[in-house]
């Protein structure tokens, strides 16, 4: 039985020399609408709870989206053998370091003044760090194998599918819409058109899908009145990003040794990433590939912090959409790091975006974060199970991974710091079982 055009790579290698630029930027623009959700969830988070101002806020979004920009360019493109990676991958503002900024938002030594100073300056100093240890975090590369990042691969997606859940219900709990019937049809009519573009779109409109339907998503959204034009009405037409908006570098000890750490496990993660895109598509990957992905995340923290905005690492649900349209090279990816460059610096572009309804991208998150799992199943299956003990590795990994999603608060009582960030990923926590259990069972294979 024919598995279809996302893992023909012979096909998705082909259709790279053949794309022309009006569908490279509609497959970028796709890209776009898939992230933005996502990276721009932490730039509102981390905002809010530091008490900015609207226009404070603005200037965070724009940040974002500029700096992702930039971060995906050097990714996409590469300088000569040192840096990036050159495979479609995405770059924004990570998750992983949210609950490390808000732990110094609210640390009683740092003023509110202070705080988004000493998280950039941590940022600067973390992406340094990952840079200058990226050779040596490569060695680590052997302790991928297909059964360990293709259980990583099905474990971002699992992770991401509960987001897209609460996306389909309005986002934000204390919404009074939240879980509305309006909300859930919503995001249901935006599944339903992606699914039937798929059907009968034919191969062009099935990999232009998921833009599709949040395009038309949020036209229906305008039309019963859940688009929120208040953040398009209050931006600006024209802003480019200014270093250091919010003051001075402003050194914090026990800060940069947090984002330190987080950085670590960031880089776990990133290693997944690269090693996953390259699996869907059927490459090699090799040290010298996960030091160059390593290097970009680390020069693009390093601009991160000095554009007013937070670490950057490869987006797991861009993992999807990639995987849906197939197209192997970085023609896509440099587009889509084009058009989050202009969004970044034409505040009013940025707004409408932003402002596209939780409802439209959850109906779309659902398919894009099941195709991170359907690549993580295709990888599997190329694992031997008889005889080894990979089923045990695989599923011992999803379970431990599913304890956080299921049960947030599960480890609310164990030692704050670094092992509550550890334990409270599932994609870190299943991840880093997964490694453990495969150089309990595999050691030899490793060896």
């Amino acid at each position: 039985m024919s598995e279809g055009p996302v893992f023909n790579v012979s096909k998705a290698s082909d259709s790279e020399n053949v794309l022309t630029n009006s569908k490279a930027f509609i497959y970028g623009l796709q890209h776009v609408f898939g992230m933005c959700a996502g990276i721009l969830a932490v730039p509102i988070m981390i905002g809010n709870e530091a008490k900015v101002t609207s226009i404070e806020m603005m200037i965070l979004i724009s940040a974002t989206l500029f700096v992702s920009g930039i971060a995906t360019l050097i990714q996409s493109i590469g300088l000569k053998e040192f840096i990036g990676v050159r495979m479609p991958l995405m770059l924004g503002a990570s998750a992983n370091p949210t609950s490390t900024m808000l732990v110094i938002i609210a640390s009683s030594s740092i003023g509110e003044g202070r705080a988004l100073s000493i998280i950039f300056t941590s940022t600067i100093i973390a992406g340094l760090f990952c840079f200058l240890i990226a050779p040596i975090f490569s060695k680590l590369l052997r302790f991928f194998p297909k059964i360990v990042t293709g259980t990583i691969i099905t474990l971002m997606g699992i992770y991401l599918i509960p987001i897209a859940v609460r996306w389909c219900a309005g986002g934000v709990v204390t919404a009074p819409d939240y879980r509305s019937v309006g909300n859930i049809m919503l995001s249901f009519s935006v599944l339903l058109i992606i699914v039937a573009l798929n059907k009968w779109g034919g191969k062009t409109l099935g990999s232009m899908a998921i833009l599709i339907g949040i395009i038309l998503g949020t036209i229906i959204s305008i039309v019963i009145g859940k688009f929120d034009f208040t953040m398009v009405n209050s931006a600006g037409l024209f802003s480019i990003p200014k270093p250091f908006f919010f003051g001075p570098p402003q050194f914090d000890m026990s800060a940069i040794v947090s984002m330190i750490v987080v950085m670590f496990i960031m880089m776990i993660a990133s290693t997944g990433n690269t090693v996953a895109i390259h699996d869907i598509f059927g490459d090699d990957v090799t040290e010298k590939k996960v030091t160059k992905a390593l290097r970009t995340d680390g020069l693009s923290c390093m601009v991160a912090g000095i554009f007013n905005t937070f670490p950057q690492a490869p987006c797991a649900q861009n993992l999807g959409i990639a995987s849906m349209i197939g197209i192997k090279g970085t023609k896509i990816t440099i587009m889509a790091g084009v058009i989050l460059l202009v969004l970044g610096i034409i505040p009013k572009f940025a707004a409408i975006i932003a402002s596209i309804p939780y409802p439209v991208l959850g109906g779309a998150g659902l398919v894009m974060f099941g195709m991170i799992i359907s690549a993580g199943i295709n990888s599997i299956k190329q694992v031997e199970f008889n005889g080894t003990k990979n089923g045990l590795i695989f599923c011992v990994s999803i379970a431990v991974a599913m304890i956080p999603i299921a049960v947030p608060d599960f480890y609310a009582n164990f030692p704050q710091g670094v092992i509550q960030t550890i334990l409270s990923s599932g994609i870190t926590s299943g991840s880093i079982c997964a490694i453990v259990l495969n150089l309990l069972f595999n050691y030899k294979d490793v060896n």
